[in-house]
């Protein structure tokens, strides 16, 4: 009975450490300028993380440049960086152009890059349902113009 309590036990204990091993979760950072913040900012209200993070809450300048990096406990999985190059446009090295606004917010612009990883990573099988197509509407034929 003893060998097998013991048996049992250490059963439990290596699966919990194959399990913390094999199921590491990723993390995600954003990286803007020599700062680096959790993904999970994004989720804590907005007083809070202004509280913690005012420099997040200040317009972008010309030249700014931030990342959003995906780990695998150590490993890097993935990187979206992007740079300010413009007070109304930024060009992504990795994906679409994020277009902003002037006076568009520093955490706004990683809550896009936040959501533009989310949309990179979502697959895309073809075999989502389509919306039908709005009915045909009537079209009148315009006459071509007639020379002069």
């Amino acid at each position: 009975m003893r060998t097998l309590r013991t048996f049992a036990a250490g059963t439990a204990v290596w699966t919990a450490v194959s399990l913390v091993a094999v199921g590491q979760t990723e993390t995600g950072l954003f990286a803007f300028g020599a700062n680096t913040y959790s993904a999970g900012i994004l989720d804590q209200p907005r007083e809070r993380t202004e509280a913690r993070c005012p420099e997040l809450f200040r317009p972008p300048a010309v030249g700014d440049a931030f990342a959003y990096r995906v780990f695998r406990g150590q490993k890097l999985q993935r990187e979206l960086s992007a740079a300010v190059i413009a007070t109304n446009l930024l060009e992504c090295a990795d994906g679409p152009e994020i277009a902003i606004h002037p006076g568009q917010l520093r955490f706004d612009l990683l809550r896009a890059l936040y959501l533009t990883d989310a949309l990179h990573q979502t697959p895309q099988t073809g075999s989502e349902e389509r919306p039908p197509l709005p009915p045909p509407q009537y079209v009148p034929k315009i006459s071509p113009a007639h020379p002069r």
